[in-house]
């Protein structure tokens, strides 16, 4: 079980403003409260105050670090952010053109899908007409046997060409 604290009365004891303790315990990782101080949190604050000689100096000097530190970082992420926005721009405007592009080669599929269509029926109704031309040219051709210098020969009148 885990004694707690008020930060304001933390603070008052060991003579430091809230801000500063709040900053000092997030960038050294130690947990606190929202108006409260855990008793081992509390123990590990006096000890980082006490280790320092010139502890103001020292801590506006760590806290300034961590504050450098926390604006690069967030520099960082608005120039990652920025880069992000960037790709996302271009990445939708080739999606932009890419639906464009399917949409013409879907419209080109099907133009080509009927011109083959209507080159199918065509070759269709030249087969089957060149069959009709064929069957009745058969059905012209007749077939009758003649004798000529003594010997039986076949005719064939109305030849298919």
């Amino acid at each position: 079980m885990s004694s707690l604290i008020s930060l304001s009365d933390f603070a008052s004891e060991v003579d430091r403003p809230e801000s500063l303790i709040r900053m000092l315990a997030k960038s050294w990782d130690i947990p606190l409260g929202e108006t409260t101080v855990p008793l081992q949190s509390a123990i590990r604050l006096v000890r980082l105050f006490e280790s320092r000689h010139s502890s103001s100096m020292d801590e506006a000097e760590h806290c300034r670090k961590a504050l450098d530190r926390a604006k690069e970082r967030e520099l960082e992420l608005h120039i990652a952010i920025d880069i992000l926005k960037r790709e996302r721009t271009s990445l939708e405007e080739r999606l932009r053109e890419n639906r464009v592009y399917l949409g013409r080669a879907e419209a080109r599929a099907d133009r080509l899908e009927g011109k083959l269509h209507e080159m199918s029926q065509s070759l269709a109704y030249l087969v089957d007409q060149r069959d009709r031309i064929f069957a009745r040219d058969v059905m012209r051709s007749q077939v009758h046997e003649q004798i000529q210098d003594g010997r039986s020969i076949l005719v064939l009148s109305h030849p298919v060409a």
